[in-house]
């Protein structure tokens, strides 16, 4: 519940912070913006309460369970783009697609968050998702962006993206890599190792 609340409610509160200070600023410096500032922070407020009723549904309806992690993942990687006016693709291949247990919706979740990372901090044009099957028996999610990259060992104090994406990863025993560096873009990578007869 922890992660969810920080993939969504946290997000989206801090989102609304900014737009607060902004709000002063502008108030004592340059009031005459005020009225344009102020229809942008409803836009994030509104974006914000879309995005809680979203992940409210999604946990009461299993996308993931019901459709299988390659629609699921397809559907919220459409409606990634939509909202940013990114370039994306998405690739998966069939058996990878049908894979839905409760490890699946973990990888879900973990998708999400990168996503979201990458809309708020990553300043990307370009985003590729693909899920596949590698030896048989590993099911491989790769997500890459083209932005500007980060020092994957800096720590950073209040920010909890990272570590739930580690945790995530530790509760269903998946290996996770995350490579990246300043001006470098990124690449988030899982591997989870799966019986051929969970497919």
């Amino acid at each position: 519940i922890a992660r969810d609340l920080h993939d969504t409610l946290a997000h989206s509160m801090m989102a609304m912070l900014s737009e607060v200070r902004l709000l002063r600023k502008l108030q004592a410096h340059d009031p005459a913006s005020l009225p344009d500032e102020l229809a942008r922070a409803e836009a994030v407020a509104h974006d914000g309460l879309n995005e809680a009723r979203t992940a409210i549904a999604q946990m009461r309806l299993n996308a993931v369970r019901d459709t299988g992690l390659g629609p699921a993942l397809a559907k919220a990687f459409d409606r990634f783009i939509d909202r940013t006016g990114l370039i994306g693709e998405f690739a998966s291949d069939n058996e990878a697609a049908r894979f839905g247990d409760e490890r699946a919706e973990t990888l879900f979740r973990m998708a999400e968050e990168a996503l979201r990372n990458i809309e708020r901090h990553a300043m990307a044009s370009r985003v590729t998702v693909s899920l596949s099957i590698k030896n048989e028996t590993d099911l491989c999610l790769q997500i890459d962006d083209d932005g500007i990259g980060f020092d994957t060992g800096l720590s950073r104090p209040g920010h909890y993206g990272l570590v739930g994406l580690r945790e995530q990863a530790q509760l269903i025993d998946a290996e996770l890599h995350i490579r990246s560096a300043p001006n470098e873009g990124a690449t988030l990578s899982v591997a989870l190792r799966i019986a051929p007869e969970v497919l």
